[in-house]
């Protein structure tokens, strides 16, 4: 029997941590969902490729995309910081802008935790800016869909570049005190990385 846990399997349960840890904290969830609590509720495509072609490839991107990014929930942020930025225009005029997710994320995570090399948290926000960089590419172009072997090793480089970024998210928020009293850890099978197909 296989005694590893499927990667797309292992990053929804970390979704479901994190949203639990961040209750625990005080917080509203970070994710609107963790697609954790139905088996219904989970995204049909999010899954290996069946066939390596550049549209099932793109659609994976998009699907990634949505899941994260696009999924965190601006209002963990709202106790602890400003969820808008002022830039001042060539004309003189400042204006207004709502801050990404993705910069919410990084500004919080920077303003309350301290560590002498940022090393680990650089590589953990550039991998999801990746996932969102990549999916605004074929949303701005018109793609001949194109049969590859390497759609196959692509995603799951994403993949696992992905499930560590979310990893890293999980493993700061398990510090956190009231997580610490809550008791809630990540499963055994996670820390020790059974995981299929890294």
């Amino acid at each position: 029997w296989q005694e590893r846990v499927p990667i797309c399997s292992a990053l929804i349960e970390e979704l479901a941590l994190i949203n639990q840890m961040t209750k625990a904290m005080g917080h509203a969830p970070l994710f609107h969902k963790d697609y954790n609590s139905d088996e219904e509720d989970r995204p049909r495509n999010f899954h290996f490729l069946i066939r390596p072609s550049l549209d099932e490839f793109n659609s994976f991107i998009l699907l990634l995309d949505k899941m994260l990014s696009e999924n965190i929930n601006k209002k963990f942020f709202e106790p602890d910081l400003d969820l808008k930025t002022e830039k001042i225009q060539p004309s003189g005029k400042t204006e207004v802008f709502q801050k990404g997710t993705l910069q919410l994320l990084d500004e919080w995570v920077r303003t309350y935790f301290n560590t002498s090399d940022w090393t680990i948290w650089d590589e953990t926000i550039s991998a999801l800016k990746g996932v969102r960089k990549m999916r605004q590419h074929p949303a701005h172009n018109i793609q001949e869909n194109v049969y590859d072997q390497k759609y196959f090793k692509e995603q799951r480089a994403i993949l696992i570049q992905t499930f560590q970024a979310v990893g890293v998210i999980r493993d700061l928020f398990e510090r956190h005190p009231k997580v610490i009293q809550a008791g809630i850890k990540a499963p055994d099978w996670l820390i020790e990385g059974k995981v299929w197909n890294i």
